[in-house]
């Protein structure tokens, strides 16, 4: 099987998990991870790095326009379809369960949901609206900013590598972070409209392209300090592993709420930025890849999309703003248990129709 970052897929995992805390907190007000959508920095930083890392396998192929535009629908295409099929079971489990069955919402009601709710169905939240009156997927302007993101990025990347990453890239990173920084006071605003964008696909485009940047950064890092990020000596592992787990540490602490004063996030994304370079830089120690890390970066997805279905379930079952911290702590763990759960009922429904399809495919050819 093909070697994966073992470090990457425990973040993801501890992320996601930050995340559900995150909404939880929204639900219940019990001040842990206040400041987690930090957790979205780290996942669109780590979807620049990795847009950056396949175009550089790319780089001798000499695209032409034509094909670039082919190789970027094809790219994003794939991307979607690594999470369409979470995102879409979310969206009838949204409607069944806490519209339809608990709230009682009627044929009419329903069908104006699904209306409202087609800019989500085709991921454009971002792009057309931030209605979250039609159809609900937690965090669904993440993955609509995700992919808009990408779609802009990747084919300026893949003309031009190195001038875009080390160049262009770091310019886009800075100048649309800082008017986030002075407008909103945090990087992290998400629905405020600024004339021609939404500040989440702002957002987005800034930090997945300082992924992109981090991968040029790293490719720098390993080459001309090799004595230090290929040494097996115990010292240089160490002071590289005491950097990342420092800058994770301070990341981690602000996710749970601490904001060392005026708005740090600006600041966390600078020390997450230097944990990510070294995280995929392999220096000093690192968690290994391995079928726990495998299984963890796995079931990381389906815990971001679906825990938002089961959040709302829950508030609207007990309708109270505070419970017991042991009763947070079972629905934060039934919650992470049914997510994959869904998971594996998901991929197997998934997994019948792609062998429906082409069984059917195979018999209209064979005509």
């Amino acid at each position: 099987m093909k070697r994966q970052n073992g470090e990457i897929n425990f973040l993801r995992f501890l992320f996601a998990i930050i995340v559900m805390i995150l909404h939880f907190e929204d639900n219940y007000d019990f001040k842990v991870f206040e400041c987690g959508y930090i957790s979205v920095e780290f996942y669109f930083m780590v979807s620049g790095y990795l847009m950056a890392m396949h175009v550089k396998r790319m780089q001798n192929r000499n695209l032409t326009s034509a094909e670039i535009a082919s190789e970027t629908w094809r790219f994003t295409g794939k991307k979607i379809k690594s999470f369409y099929s979470y995102y879409f079971v979310s969206i009838i489990l949204w409607l069944v369960i806490l519209q339809i069955i608990l709230r009682g919402a009627s044929a009419e009601k329903t069908l104006n949901y699904v209306l409202r709710g087609m800019p989500q169905l085709m991921l454009n939240f971002m792009g057309i609206c931030h209605d979250y009156t039609g159809l609900y997927v937690a965090n669904s302007w993440y993955l609509s900013a995700m992919v808009i993101a990408l779609f802009i990025l990747y084919p300026i990347l893949l003309k031009k590598f190195e001038l875009s990453s080390k160049v262009l890239f770091p310019i886009i990173t800075t100048f649309l972070l800082a008017y986030l920084y002075k407008t909103q006071n945090s990087i992290c605003a998400t629905f405020e409209w600024n004339g021609f964008f939404y500040t989440g696909l702002l957002r987005a485009i800034a930090e997945i392209a300082l992924g992109a940047s981090l991968f040029s950064f790293v490719e720098f890092l390993t080459t001309k300090f090799k004595w230090l990020f290929g040494s097996k000596k115990a010292v240089a592992k160490l002071f590289l592993t005491a950097i990342k787990v420092l800058c994770y540490g301070i990341t981690i602490i602000h996710a749970y709420g601490f904001t060392f004063g005026g708005a740090f996030s600006i600041h966390a994304l600078f020390y997450l930025a230097i944990a990510v370079s070294l995280s995929f830089a392999e220096g000093g120690y690192i968690i290994p890849d391995n079928k726990i890390t495998r299984y963890l970066g796995k079931i990381s997805l389906p815990i971001y999309i679906f825990h938002g279905i089961f959040r709302y379930v829950a508030r609207t079952l007990t309708g109270v703003v505070t419970i017991p911290t042991r009763e947070v702590i079972i629905m934060l763990v039934s919650t992470f248990i049914i997510s994959v759960l869904l998971m594996y009922i998901t991929d197997f429904l998934t997994n019948g129709v792609r062998k429906g399809y082409l069984a059917f495919k195979a018999h209209v050819e064979k005509q």
